[in-house]
């Protein structure tokens, strides 16, 4: 581990260990690329008291990525799909994510993809 991957972990982990403040609520995002599949062939039907069995072969319908904002201490989860990962997407993601905190001074916003790899990003109201 690098003394900058520790540093970021501590700094992290103090945020999470903070006790929930409406007016400055932490948000953790991440995204996950998938990819969208379909049966190549009529699936086998399950028997009781046997594992299900799925066919090797698959038919590839595309892919597909699914954002989510999670509030620890809140209790609240957020999910979106999108057909693709683009700046535009993220940022409407996060613009529709401060709206639903109209009354925070602040949003403390723990990311771990799209480059963002820098020191806690906190951000104003859209």
């Amino acid at each position: 581990m690098t003394c900058d991957f520790i540093w970021h972990m501590e700094d992290v982990l103090d945020l999470y260990e903070q006790s929930y403040d409406p007016k400055r609520p932490v948000i953790c995002f991440d995204e996950r690329p998938c990819q969208l599949i379909g049966d190549a062939i009529t699936p086998i039907l399950m028997k009781p008291g046997s594992p299900k069995k799925e066919h090797h072969e698959y038919i590839r319908n595309g892919t597909c990525c699914i954002f989510m904002a999670f509030e620890p201490r809140a209790g609240k989860r957020v999910t979106c799909v999108k057909e693709r990962r683009t700046k535009a997407d993220y940022a409407s993601f996060m613009k529709k994510r401060a709206q639903h905190y109209p009354d925070a001074d602040s949003i403390r916003l723990v990311q771990d993809n799209l480059n963002t790899h820098t020191r806690l990003v906190h951000f104003m109201r859209l």
